[in-house]
């Protein structure tokens, strides 16, 4: 069984760069992502190096908030607005791309990888702000890139809500699958920490769950406590992980990574 808790948003500000390290710290995460072009994002790679987490950390690829690193994406209206920052938010999954978008695209995608590497951070994994590899387009771009760059896995689309649409579902599996026969896929499932408890008791197996991965969102409150957000809601990040009364043995500071 491999549950993989990745602490999402790490370099977005001090606040959640503390709250990212406290939780490595006391094992409710395995992993972070990196979002690259955010106040916090020096001091975020300083501190992966001082607590050893280079095995632990991907990229949060960010197309929407902030400002790029490249220009040519700021040519393009649906990327930009016209003060020139990220304002990407599509309103269908099949947003058409042109080519002049896609090639300014992958130029911004290969930027924000090369800034993370710049110093120092390798990348394990890819993921998006606001979950934006999951349109179509978005992931056709990034495909041949991370296997350019070398960065082994992407996360699927949430797959463990029983409650969306058909047609969302028919979507989910062809998009998870598409990943799966690209060898991106590191998970069987992803979802919350409420979605991993309603699997496990459908189950009743953590061998049948197999892998799972969750998204956190640590950060450290003005009184100075360590907490997480759930659909914009503060709750307590500790006591919403160790509602997974196993975490312990299979998410750890020193052994959970990426294989």
């Amino acid at each position: 069984m491999i549950l993989i808790i990745n602490a999402d948003d790490f370099a977005l500000d001090e606040a959640t760069n503390k709250g990212v390290v406290e939780a490595f710290k006391k094992g409710l995460c395995s992993s972070t992502t990196l979002m690259v072009n955010m106040p916090g994002f020096q001091e975020a790679c300083q501190l992966v190096h001082e607590n050893n987490l280079l095995k632990h950390v991907g990229i949060h690829l960010v197309l929407r908030d902030g400002y790029p690193l490249t220009e040519k994406i700021k040519y393009f209206p649906k990327f930009c607005s016209c003060d020139g920052q990220l304002c990407f938010s599509p309103k269908a999954t099949f947003t058409y791309l042109g080519g002049s978008e896609k090639k300014a695209l992958a130029e911004e995608i290969r930027a924000q990888i090369r800034r993370c590497r710049e110093y120092g951070i390798p990348l394990t994994h890819l993921d998006t702000h606001y979950h934006q590899h999951l349109i179509w387009e978005i992931m056709s771009v990034l495909i041949p890139i991370l296997k350019q760059e070398d960065i082994p896995y992407i996360r699927i689309k949430e797959n463990t809500n029983p409650d969306i649409p058909f047609r969302f579902k028919v979507y989910t599996h062809i998009f998870n699958y598409r990943l799966k026969i690209m060898g991106l896929a590191r998970t069987k499932y992803y979802g919350s920490i409420g979605q991993f408890l309603a699997l496990r008791k459908k189950l009743n197996s953590l061998d049948a769950i197999n892998s799972f991965s969750i998204s956190v969102y640590p950060k450290i409150n003005a009184q100075q406590m360590l907490i997480g957000r759930i659909y914009d809601k503060e709750v307590d990040l500790e006591k919403e992980v160790k509602q997974i009364d196993i975490y312990k043995d299979i998410v750890s500071y020193s052994g959970a990574k990426y294989l």
